[in-house]
């Protein structure tokens, strides 16, 4: 049964609220632009943004945190409309980008519709398992869209998961300095990458810090020839041939101004670090 038509009054009385929901929108606004958030300047407004979402520490390294980085970020988008605004204006907002096992490949579609042409961006995979795809996809479109990735952070479940991504990439990033690779299950299947992976993608990368099974031969480290800064976190033993090995890396590798080498020694709990220094000592801030 249909209902009855309505009638002229009622039509009356709907195009009275239509225009008074319209009126109501507009106070709404201008109630807005009189908060105290909106009488910040832009300027500041971005800063603050953009610092709430840091997890990168001074020295590179990443934040541990149960928090998930863009689940913070729609918290912050959600305090007023111009915060919103200056989420999906301001460059350095998206410089960035965190890939998590549970992130969606819809998340990181809106990432990259909002970075420019030579923009800078920081990548950071952290607890990859099954979705090694959403950072196949964030590499593509930051090749597509012609910004610079200069540091990428990758943490996986198993070192097949690296060796994966790193294989499956058609890309080659001519721009990135730095490279982080590391695990955190070991189902003994070999090391996660070796540096012939990395340099067909990474040729230039200058800081390279890599979770291995053992030290990588000389000949290895020559593969990367603008690498100055090196980091080796070494598992599963440490034998007499692999100090022989750290001395020949030393003696043969001459572009190495830093060499860190941390030792996990089988079946103990026992840790080294070795540093060499071969560059000037840094200056007190940076210590």
């Amino acid at each position: 049964m249909s209902s009855p038509p309505a009638t002229e009054a009622q039509i009356d009385l709907d195009r009275e609220i239509a225009r008074l929901e319209l009126q109501l929108i507009d106070l709404k606004r201008r109630r807005n632009t009189l908060s105290p958030i909106s009488m910040i300047p832009p300027e500041i407004l971005s800063n603050i943004f953009f610092l709430a979402l840091r997890f990168l520490q001074v020295d590179g390294d990443t934040l541990e945190d149960k928090v998930e980085p863009d689940v913070t970020k729609r918290a912050i988008c959600a305090v007023s409309h111009q915060w919103r605004e200056t989420a999906f204006t301001e460059p350095k907002l998206w410089m960035e980008v965190h890939v998590r096992d549970s992130t969606a490949t819809k998340y990181l579609d809106l990432v990259g519709k909002n970075l420019r042409e030579n923009q800078e961006v920081y990548v950071e995979a952290r607890g990859i398992n099954r979705n090694h795809l959403a950072v196949l996809h964030i590499l593509a479109l930051i090749k597509s869209g012609k910004t610079r990735l200069k540091r990428l952070v990758i943490n996986a479940s198993q070192t097949n998961v690296i060796r994966n991504i790193l294989r499956a990439s058609s890309l080659r990033f001519e721009e990135t300095v730095a490279l982080d690779l590391s695990y955190y299950y070991d189902p003994h299947v070999g090391g996660i990458a070796t540096t012939q992976d990395i340099a067909a993608v990474f040729p230039h990368i200058r800081e390279l810090r890599l979770m291995t099974k053992g030290l990588p031969s000389t000949l290895d480290v020559l593969r990367l020839p603008n690498i100055t800064d090196l980091s080796l976190m070494v598992y599963h033993g440490f034998a007499t041939v692999d100090i022989h090995q750290f001395f020949n890396i030393l003696k043969s590798a001459k572009h190495l101004v830093y060499f860190t080498l941390f030792i996990a020694f089988e079946g103990t709990t026992i840790q080294g670090c070795v540093v060499v220094n071969r560059g000037r000592a840094p200056p007190p801030e940076e210590v």
